[in-house]
């Protein structure tokens, strides 16, 4: 599984790193991996909330203004959704911050 997350985190941190580095405003990531690769779909939104939260606060420059994970089925979208509410209204301050900067 630890494998899978790596994955899943590096891709979210190189998509927002590059985006950054080439001055690129909007940025879309698909659930990587949460399909036919099994990495169960909540722990996929985690990993790239995660990820995203992280590049807002360490790397990133300001360009990068948007980020839209972006999925192909109402299933998925529905479970990045609830992970979504549930990472950020976890009473992380700085989460909740990242989030309205366009995470």
């Amino acid at each position: 599984m630890a494998n899978r997350e790596e994955a899943g985190t590096t891709a979210a941190s190189n998509t927002n790193y590059t985006a950054d580095k080439i001055k690129i405003k909007s940025v879309a990531i698909p659930a990587i991996s949460s399909g036919i690769f099994g990495f169960p779909k909540p722990l996929c939104a985690q990993t790239f909330f995660e990820a995203i939260e992280n590049f807002i606060k360490q790397e990133s420059s300001g360009t990068l203004q948007d980020v839209h994970l972006t999925n192909f089925d109402h299933e998925t979208t529905g479970v990045f959704q609830t992970e979504f509410t549930k990472y950020f209204a976890a009473g992380n301050k700085e989460a909740s911050e990242a989030a309205s900067m366009g995470a």
